[in-house]
């Protein structure tokens, strides 16, 4: 059984999804991280650094779900 993400682990994670979709790029509407998207980049950060871990994890378990699902359907 895989190990859980350590916290400060999701929290880069998610420092680096709010840049872009890794799957398609750019910004897609029905990603969970696309409001993130539209803030300035310091803001994103701070906005990261505000959310609670399970905000976190429940941002980074959303992400995992998404990019599985998008890549299935890429087959």
């Amino acid at each position: 059984m895989a190990s859980p993400t350590a916290i400060k682990d999701i929290r880069t994670i998610l420092c680096g999804l709010s840049f872009e979709c890794p799957l398609e790029g750019g910004n897609p509407h029905d990603c969970v991280c696309h409001d993130l998207r539209k803030m300035p980049v310091i803001e994103r950060i701070h906005a990261i650094a505000r959310l609670s871990d399970d905000e976190c994890r429940w941002l980074h378990d959303r992400h995992k779900e998404c990019f599985s699902k998008k890549s299935s359907a890429g087959k």
